[in-house]
């Protein structure tokens, strides 16, 4: 646990130190200011104005009027959203926003802006003093969001109506319209978005809200870090780039980010008031705040959002179909308590391990270790220490956690390494059984390769004859026999001859089955070819050459396990096949065919 600390610090480390390089950089360019349509481009909503305002990738509820209509499709449930924001001589930003998923027709969110000031001195053509101004803009806007082509990707589009005023003079128009879209998580750590702004805007007191291209990109650093980045194009500036970093700790959430092009660092807090409160009639609030430092001239904005949130309307029993390609309707459970909670977890861990596992080419190396915390929030985070005896006395608990959730659990902890901590969770696992018993012999092989890793020779080796000695023909009976006899090859060469011989007659095509089933999995010694039965056959031919004794039936019975190697696994890496090819050409020498020795090591010194 110590590593996987010091590895998240390092990640949060490096975060801080891409911010603090982009300050030093961004303090020696120009910003750009003063055109029209600064009040939507200011930050609206402490969350997205604390992530730097790199935020296209990110909205998934009304925040999306602003930022992404797209965002609006992700909606779960209606949504209002409060900020107030305090800004330099008594200005003053008001944002309030609601939005509502519609079924099939996806989200729809309306929304008001507000910015203005008050007390401002007036002065005639003649400099002197006349009575107090205000100056004041607000905007209304109206978006549509939903997904498209199953969850591949979502879209929207807004419109704004702008409205401003200085003292007695007024104006209004078309503020233009928003189109967006958001990718689904890609290999389940990227997001991609774009977005085009104020489409078709009118020209209000002589300016429009300038064409503005945003393109957005967010990667899942780890289970609880989001990193995001923006480059923001406005018409007649240049390329603005934004960085952000959200970390959630529970509750909890920390935030920062950087606006390179003002420049301006950014930071904010997160509050999920519900998980101290409970519902408040019947609604879920969050509390977020946001503060800033802007270049050399010190403290910027300080905006509070206040968001209140209804029911889940797709619970998360109304997912239908592939869950996996559901996920961004999985998403809102997974930070429930309980129950909903520890599913939502255990479907996306199981979607993310069928991904690095199952789905994977078989020269792809499984990175379990990622996928850990979702089990781990699913076991732990949602039932505390005392979940192996909940899992099981809980009725619904029962319902979800099985031998199956329990061997994905266990690997992927060992993936992450093996040590004490690892072996009880996994006799834990072992213990806590569940409503389906095929995966047994798994957890059982998996508790072996622990002990086998720590040194527990003794307890390695009972376990493996057990699995080996089992009928059928599990891919872990076969691994079993195979570990078992690399155990026992020195104490016990009769029974790793064995164990080797009953493996390579009758299991020679590896981690497939006769008709081309696949049967490996991942914490399994992952061989290139997928099969542990050429490896099986050196070992084999190596125990029969070194107890041969001169014996020339056992050293061509070893020359032809050594060349069975060289024909029938054309795929097995090339330091081993060199190695059967030398040790062939010695059992030639000892049987005294000089010439296919000759030829054995030639094939050898070209490999």
């Amino acid at each position: 646990m110590r590593k996987t600390i010091m590895n998240n610090n390092s990640i949060i480390l490096c975060v801080l130190a891409l911010t603090a390089l982009l300050a030093g950089i961004a303090f020696a360019q120009d910003g750009d200011a003063g055109q029209s349509g600064e009040l939507l481009r200011s930050g609206i909503g402490a969350r997205s104005y604390s992530m730097g305002r790199a935020y296209t990738v990110m909205p998934t509820g009304g925040d999306g009027i602003v930022w992404n209509p797209a965002g609006l499709g992700k909606l779960g449930r209606w949504e209002l959203q409060l900020m107030h924001a305090q800004g330099y001589i008594d200005s003053r930003l008001e944002f309030v926003s609601f939005a509502i998923p519609i079924g099939k027709l996806g989200g729809f969110g309306l929304g008001f802006a507000n910015e203005g000031v008050s007390a401002i001195d007036g002065r005639d053509e003649f400099n002197r003093p006349t009575e107090e101004l205000s100056w004041g803009e607000s905007v209304f806007i109206l978006g549509w969001g939903r997904a498209f082509m199953q969850n591949k990707f979502y879209a929207g589009l807004t419109g704004k109506y702008v409205m401003q005023n200085l003292g007695d003079e007024s104006a209004a128009g078309l503020g233009g319209f928003d189109v967006g879209i958001i990718s689904k998580d890609i290999m389940f750590k990227y997001r991609v978005a774009l977005v085009a702004q104020n489409l078709g805007a009118s020209e209000i007191n002589g300016d429009a809200y300038p064409m503005t291209i945003r393109a957005g990109l967010g990667y899942r650093a780890l289970r609880s870090l989001y990193i995001t980045a923006d480059g923001e194009m406005v018409s007649g500036r240049g390329i603005s780039p934004r960085i952000g970093a959200e970390y959630q700790l529970g509750w909890l959430s920390l935030r920062t980010g950087f606006d390179v092009m003002k420049p301006e660092f950014t930071f904010g807090l997160g509050l999920a008031i519900d998980n101290f409160t409970g519902r408040i009639a019947g609604t879920y609030p969050r509390l977020d705040y946001a503060g800033a430092a802007l270049g050399p001239i010190g403290m910027n904005y300080a905006k509070i959002s206040l968001t209140v949130m209804g029911e889940e309307m797709m619970k998360l029993e109304d997912v239908e179909g592939d869950p996996c390609a559901q996920l961004s309707s999985i998403e809102p459970h997974m930070t429930k308590r309980g129950y909903t909670g520890a599913k939502a977890n255990l479907i996306y861990g199981g979607c993310r391990f069928k991904a690095e596992v199952l789905d994977a080419p078989l020269s792809a190396e499984p990175k379990l270790g990622d996928v850990f915390t979702f089990f781990h929030e699913a076991y732990y985070g949602k039932y505390g220490s005392d979940w192996p005896i909940t899992i099981v006395t809980d009725s619904l608990a029962s319902t979800i956690f099985s031998q199956r959730t329990h061997y994905m659990y266990a690997e992927t902890r060992m993936a992450k390494g093996f040590d004490d901590e690892t072996k009880t969770l996994v006799e834990d696992l072992i213990s806590a059984g569940g409503n389906s018993t095929q995966y047994d012999i798994r957890l059982l092989f998996d508790l072996a390769r622990v002990q086998e890793e720590l040194g527990e020779t003794e307890e390695a080796i009972s376990a493996y004859k057990s699995i080996g000695g089992r009928g059928g023909d599990d891919p872990e009976k076969v691994l079993a026999l195979y570990r078992g006899a690399l155990l026992i090859r020195d104490s016990d060469r009769p029974g790793a001859k064995a164990n080797l011989e009953k493996l390579v007659n009758n299991y020679g095509y590896g981690f497939w089955d006769e008709s081309g089933n696949r049967l490996s999995y991942p914490m399994f010694p992952k061989y290139k070819d997928n099969s542990v039965a050429d490896d099986a056959t050196i070992l084999l031919a190596d125990l029969i050459f070194s107890s041969a004794g001169g014996d020339q039936d056992e050293i061509r019975r070893a020359l032809g396990l050594y060349l069975d190697v060289l024909i029938f696994y054309p795929d097995m890496e090339i330091s081993i096949r060199k190695e059967a090819a030398e040790k062939a050409a010695i059992c030639y020498d000892e049987l005294g065919d000089g010439a296919n020795a000759s030829i054995m090591r030639e094939r050898a010194g070209t490999m």
